[in-house]
């Protein structure tokens, strides 16, 4: 039989941890929003003029609304404390 330390991962003894906060940011469309206007602008490099405009168009979008997103969940975040 072979015993296990209680510093392994592995261990049947609880680990105490202290108590601190983790923030997850809430669920957003504009990390997609930004992935989707980058293909679309390279697409439009290759392509043509009309992409590149969609493309700047929807990556200007992603961009402004994951930082108004940031900043809202900054302002809650320091609101909170």
């Amino acid at each position: 039989m072979s015993e296990r330390s209680s510093d392994t991962p592995f261990s049947d003894q609880p680990v105490d941890h202290p108590a601190e906060h983790i923030h997850m940011p809430s669920p957003s469309l504009s990390p997609i929003v930004l992935a989707l206007g980058l293909t679309v602008l390279g697409f439009g490099l290759a392509f043509g003029v009309i992409p590149i405009v969609l493309g700047a168009i929807l990556t200007t979008i992603g961009l402004g609304t994951w930082i108004a997103d940031d900043i809202r969940s900054a302002a809650h975040s320091d609101a909170a404390h």
